[in-house]
């Protein structure tokens, strides 16, 4: 059983973030269209795909209980594992392992906060304020968007890493923990890698697909790329860490 859950948690973090970047292109580009360019309606329309990306990835969830509802449950009762626990006990380790995890997604937040408030400032010492206004877009606007790619399909393994690591740290099978940390490894490399050379050598010719009006950030794409293997790969490592928790 532990097995079909770990591939159903890989399925439905893949689905979900595929739908986002699909859902996110598709309806920025429609609204870009219609509004001429509006980029809080643009903004917005990202939101609203994150939105839908979610609740494409429940449907599936839904669905695949639906089919498969007297299977799950039988496995459930005749599973060695199944033990009653207290209402209490329940609530208390779902908040002990919700806060760390909360918090650490709140810091890529405030680094992000952070980054708006310094980045245009120190760049004015060596820029007008309008340039480094628009290097700043630059940066979050196109080169952030495009690092995300590989950033959001490699963190469906690593979100799925976590209870696949704790499940077999409770049930004391570290070398089935072992092989799966190995694999997840194995994939982040093989996402990361490949993505980091594209990024690096057609850092030019994706911007001229994907921005036909607005060229400019070659550059920029070319020197963020460096970090997407070290970013990927630091996305399967804190997935162990909380596993671990």
């Amino acid at each position: 059983m532990e097995g079909r859950i770990y591939q159903l948690q890989q399925i439905l973090g893949s689905i979900e973030q595929l739908a986002k970047t699909a859902f996110t292109v598709v309806i920025v580009e429609i609204i870009a269209k219609i509004t001429g360019g509006n980029t809080v309606l643009m903004a917005s329309g990202a939101t609203v795909a994150t939105t839908l990306a979610t609740i494409v990835s429940s449907f599936y969830l839904f669905m695949y209980y639906k089919n498969r509802k007297k299977d799950v449950w039988q496995e459930v009762k005749s599973s060695s594992s199944n033990e009653n626990e207290r209402i209490k006990r329940i609530i208390r380790n779902i908040v002990a392992i919700s806060i760390p995890i909360t918090l650490s997604s709140l810091l890529s937040v405030a680094t992000k906060s952070i980054d708006t408030f310094t980045i245009v400032r120190i760049l004015k010492n060596f820029m007008s304020e309008s340039e480094a206004t628009i290097q700043y877009g630059i940066l979050s606007g196109k080169i952030d968007t495009l690092m995300n790619l590989p950033y959001s399909l490699n963190i469906a393994f690593a979100t799925a890493l976590v209870p696949a690591v704790s499940s077999c740290i409770a049930t004391k099978r570290m070398k089935t923990a072992k092989k799966r940390i190995e694999l997840s490894m194995m994939i982040s490399i093989l996402i990361g890698l490949p993505a980091t050379a594209i990024m690096m050598m057609f850092s030019k010719p994706i911007l001229e697909i994907l921005f036909p009006n607005a060229l400019d950030g070659a550059e920029l794409l070319f020197l963020s790329s460096f970090g997407i293997i070290f970013v990927v790969l630091t996305q399967n490592i804190i997935g162990v860490l909380q596993g671990f928790r």
